[in-house]
Formats: C-alpha cells, sequence, structure tokens
C-alpha cells in the first residue's frame, strides 16, 4: 500500500491519504490476479506510484463471465417465482 507524502515539492496537495491495494470483484468477493500480477497506478504530478491494483487475467475474465452467468440465471428464476401456484400473478 502506498504510504502519505508530508511534504511534496512537486505538488501543491503535498499530504496524500495511503490508497489501498486494488483488487479484482469477481462473483461478490474481492481478490487478487489468479497470477497475482498487478499494474502500478502513478500520479502524473509527481511521477510516483501511489497504489497497485490488480492485473485481470484470461483466467480472472473467464471466472467473472462465469459469476456473471450465475448471477443472470438466479436472478431469472427469481423473477419466474412469483407465477408459481400461491404467489400471486402480477395484474397490470
Amino acid at each position: 500500500m502506498a504510504t502519505s507524502v508530508t511534504k511534496n515539492e512537486k505538488s501543491l496537495n503535498p499530504v496524500r491519504k495511503p490508497i489501498p491495494k486494488g483488487q479484482l470483484l469477481i462473483d461478490g468477493k474481492w481478490r487478487d490476479s489468479a497470477d497475482g500480477a498487478t499494474s502500478n497506478t502513478i500520479d502524473p504530478t509527481t511521477e510516483e506510484v501511489i497504489t497497485e491494483a490488480a492485473r485481470a487475467t484470461a483466467a480472472d475474465a473467464k471466472a467473472a463471465v462465469q459469476a456473471a452467468f450465475r448471477a443472470r440465471a438466479l436472478l431469472e428464476v427469481k423473477n419466474l417465482a412469483h407465477h408459481l401456484p400461491g404467489h400471486p400473478v402480477p395484474v397490470w
């Protein structure tokens, strides 16, 4: 995690709060990339690294797509549940 900067001659805003390392949100859980790779995020005014972000792999993309399909199927089941016996049918 990046640390606070107390004085920086290159910047008009000398105090920086820590920025936590970025992770991927896949299937409702925050996690690192499959291979642990990260990319630096650089402050263009000072050229200093201010944090790291997870760099997604093909495996991460596949996991995210699979999670999205599961979520969509679950939503469709929940939306159809009101048509089952014992549930009122909406009247428009």
